[in-house]
């Protein structure tokens, strides 16, 4: 049986997790690239997940046929084995960021145009639950980030840790807010809490990094910034 040449998995910044937080989480964030890279190589795999899209968001559920054969008794799946997953509870709760003279909202359109046109985000995000995550407000919305999960935590670390122009709710921390409004690629996972506190700075996307946040300083002059980028 033919199997998928793995070679071209990016092993980038994967030794800094293990330094720094250890083999359990240096070996889940290993195993998360081999995953990703598996299921959007191998024909195979890619196939088979095609092919299961048809069972998506269906749920099993009971009949009165199904309740006569089992006298009216519940049936119940046995669990599985192993490490339990974690279940992130929903959070409403949003950053904030707020500019001068009325700016708000077009600085965080032109970030939000700007992550689009450079494929950073689903092309089907919409304006307004994008900006209404920097609201302050309550907002459940959850945006699909399609670059690498490094890129993602870096700018997230610029804009609250760093600058601070992006302020966090009372009482919640920046990888928690993260996760909680940003979704892998598949559009259906979360990243994890973990992976995105041990991720490592994407050193040949930093200058776009550092531009985007540009777009939320208060201080620059935000035409001629997007201009500068799109000329």
């Amino acid at each position: 049986m033919a199997t998928t040449n793995t070679q071209g998995i990016n092993l980038e910044g994967i030794e800094d997790v293990f330094r720094i937080c250890g083999w359990q989480t240096g070996k889940a964030a290993l195993e998360q690239r081999i995953t990703d890279y598996i299921e959007t190589h191998d024909p195979r795999i890619l196939s088979f997940l095609k092919d299961m899209e048809r069972y998506d968001k269906q749920r099993l559920q009971g009949s009165p046929a199904s309740d006569n054969n089992n006298n009216g008794r519940v049936v119940k799946i046995p669990a599985k084995r192993g490490r339990p997953k974690k279940t992130s509870e929903k959070i409403g709760k949003t950053f904030s960021y707020k500019a001068k003279r009325g700016e708000t909202n077009d600085r965080l359109q032109k970030l939000y145009t700007a992550l689009v046109q450079m494929g950073w985000i689903a092309a089907n995000t919409q304006q307004r639950d994008f900006i209404d995550l920097f609201s302050g407000q309550e907002s459940y919305a959850r945006v699909v980030w399609l670059d690498d999960v490094n890129v993602l935590a870096e700018l997230f670390r610029e804009l609250v840790t760093r600058k601070k122009y992006v302020g966090l709710p009372e009482g919640y921390s920046i990888w928690v807010m993260v996760n909680a409004h940003f979704w892998n690629k598949e559009g259906n996972k979360e990243f994890g809490n973990d992976r995105l506190r041990c991720t490592t700075a994407p050193i040949d996307k930093m200058e776009t990094i550092k531009w985007l946040v540009r777009l939320l300083d208060p201080y620059q002059d935000l035409d001629a910034l997007f201009d500068e980028m799109t000329a």
